[in-house]
């Protein structure tokens, strides 16, 4: 079978994907509904093994419609709501907290370079430098660009 640059069968490429795809989980065994006929979702596991009998399918539209009336009529209510709010708020936070700690750490590891770049700088005028001091030079300042491009990214 032709395959694409990601070494997928082409006809993988071609597969519907449909709102629930991969969430569903069959009540007899846990293991995850597809769909398995025009519009219908079944179990994977009953499909693939047989390894029980219930070979009960469901209309994919009668299902997202019982889930979507459900997050109408329940997730808006003010509890359910209100819980939402805090969670996402505490997410918010720790990644703005993940953030800022990467970004103090990248403001020192950028001074402390900043300060060997000048410590060898001032050597070089005094007539103390050496070839080995003007690779090393060359190193710390590509590492002060690369520090400064990280921390220009992070606060955008």
């Amino acid at each position: 079978m032709p395959r694409d640059g990601d070494n997928r069968a082409l006809n993988r490429k071609h597969r519907k994907v449909h709102a629930l795809s991969g969430v569903l989980t069959c009540g007899c065994c846990g293991g995850p509904l597809a769909i398995t006929a025009k519009d219908r979702y079944g179990c994977s596991g009953y499909r693939a093994y047989r390894t029980y009998s219930d070979r009960r399918t469901i209309l994919r539209k009668e299902v997202e419609d019982r889930l979507f009336i459900g997050f109408r009529t329940n997730l808006l209510n003010t509890p359910y709501l209100d819980a939402f709010t805090a969670e996402f708020q505490e997410e918010v936070n720790r990644q703005r907290s993940a953030t800022t700690s990467g970004l103090t750490s990248k403001g020192k590891n950028l001074d402390e370079v900043t300060r060997q770049v000048d410590r060898i700088v001032d050597r070089i005028v005094n007539g103390t430098g050496s070839k080995r001091i003007t690779s090393k030079l060359s190193e710390l300042e590509a590492e002060q660009e690369l520090l400064k491009v990280e921390i220009g990214q992070c606060e955008t």
